[in-house]
């Protein structure tokens, strides 16, 4: 428990350029113990204690290497030519590039619809990390990544997470980190190589994202002194190198530091488009309630989850393509497509805009005057998610201890907001629910409602309907004895 605080955190302060010492890591030690319970004279942090820690956690010392300097413009044009060199090796479909983005996926709790208004409501700040990747001419858009506060939120208690549509993880920032990117590279690795597929992909320098390729040389290692804590030392950070991660179909490709926002493709349009499909969603769930007067205070994680997928799902191939011709990234693109690609980029951007303003207007244009408010509420809303919103960070103390307990309960510690917990369904209740939506299927006349459809929802109607016998028979059974 203690070591594995020490080492989130050591994980922590390295990646942000922090120096250690022995008398750092020892101090620091003496604060977990404290907060875990463990007792001054159960453990004694003495320098055998220090080296031993060390070794386990591959602690040694060597040289700072300072990031490179910011990229101005007059260089864009030879970092284009590099990565032209790189991306000719590859066709468009096998060249991918993944990001994170930040979204607060509700707004504040929705009072509007409350007999009484209420006055200085504190902002719900709810905010998840979503990673998505795709190629370049977005025919393969990645599942995407979603990193909440909670290993195991309450409304996902109950959910068997290889049936989500997402990769969900958890930690107490709902921040990316050097851990879950891991999981990232092997899963994509993976995920290609059942493909039998290799494919090039651009990631930027954030300082999760380690670089596999890294690997210091011993001769790079010397002492650093500290004329007033004595021998510092400083980690070497965790970053797993190709032989180590055995990435075989994926090869990983870092941008060029400080250019992401003009050579990076997610941020050149898709990672807008998304939140822009994400944001038509939640209109329309907030127009439905406000319609049938549903005073819902707000949307849960797992509602969310539905939600920013079908945005994923609904950005386009064209989006897409256009987001990558538009970085002038892609080898076979001319200045002429790229200033085309930005027009088309833009003039979809403000489609996207205006229907979302659209379904706001019918909502402020209702004779209810608490549609009016509910309105301006959610453009307040709106302009949250406009912002920069982080990704990733060091955790605080707290949030270390926090993520040790939560492992240690399994991921079941309860969220600061309280989510409801899911209702489980019940066999009789599936199989009701089942049965009333065959024959619903069964009385439509509209071509949309295909009979190969209907042969699913048949069989899963048999499939629950087994399980149901077997569920009564193990109870006679039990009751028997």
């Amino acid at each position: 428990m203690l070591d594995r605080a020490m080492n989130i955190w050591v994980e922590n302060v390295t990646a942000g350029g922090v120096i250690l010492t022995d008398l750092l890591i020892k101090e620091k030690a003496r604060v977990f113990a404290e907060s875990f319970g463990i007792q001054e004279d159960q453990l004694s942090f003495s320098n055998g204690w220090l080296d031993k820690f060390k070794k386990r956690n591959n602690i040694q010392k060597h040289r700072v290497y300072g990031e490179s300097g910011s990229a101005p413009l007059a260089s864009l044009p030879e970092e284009r030519a590099k990565l032209h060199q790189l991306l000719s090796r590859f066709t468009p479909d096998q060249i991918y590039n993944i990001d994170e983005t930040g979204l607060y996926y509700r707004m504040p709790p929705n009072q509007t619809l409350s007999s009484k208004p209420v006055l200085g409501q504190k902002k719900d700040k709810t905010r998840i990390t979503v990673l998505l990747g795709t190629n370049a001419i977005g025919t393969d858009k990645l599942k995407p990544w979603v990193i909440g506060n909670s290993k195991r939120p309450r409304p996902l208690s109950r959910v068997n997470f290889n049936h989500l549509p997402v990769h969900y993880r958890g930690n107490p920032k709902a921040w990316m980190n050097s851990e879950i990117f891991e999981e990232v590279l092997l899963d994509m690795d993976r995920h290609f190589r059942l493909q039998n597929k290799r494919i090039l992909l651009l990631i930027d320098n954030a300082p999760s994202h380690f670089d596999p390729n890294y690997h210091p040389p011993e001769d790079e290692m010397e002492d650093l002194e500290s004329t007033s804590t004595g021998t510092s030392c400083r980690r070497r950070r965790r970053q797993p190198n190709i032989s180590r991660l055995q990435l075989t179909h994926v090869e990983v490709a870092f941008l060029p530091p400080n250019t992401t926002s003009h050579l990076q493709p997610l941020d050149a349009g898709i990672i807008a488009s998304f939140k822009n499909h994400y944001k038509r969603n939640y209109c329309r769930h907030m127009l439905e309630l406000f319609e049938k007067d549903i005073n819902k205070e707000k949307i849960n994680i797992k509602e969310s989850i539905d939600y920013l997928t079908d945005a994923w799902e609904n950005v386009t191939e064209e989006t897409i393509h256009n987001c990558w011709i538009k970085t002038g990234i892609l080898p076979s693109s001319t200045n002429e497509d790229i200033t085309d690609a930005t027009q088309a980029q833009r003039e979809k951007i403000d489609d996207e805009v205006a229907n979302i303003n659209q379904i706001i207007r019918e909502l402020g244009a209702t004779e209810d005057p608490r549609g009016a408010v509910l309105a301006d509420a959610i453009n307040d809303y709106f302009l949250d998610l406009e912002k920069e919103i982080p990704t990733e960070d060091v955790l605080d103390d707290n949030d270390i201890v926090r993520l040790i307990q939560e492992e240690m309960c399994d991921g079941e510690i309860n969220e600061i907001d309280s989510e409801k917990e899911e209702i489980q369904v019940s066999l009789d209740n599936a199989l009701k629910s089942i049965q009333t939506w065959i024959s619903f299927f069964e009385q439509q006349q509209s071509d949309e409602f295909n009979i190969d459809d209907l042969y699913i929802f048949k069989k899963y109607f048999k499939i629950t309907k087994r399980l149901e016998f077997q569920s009564k028979k193990q109870i006679q059974i039990t009751q028997f004895f």
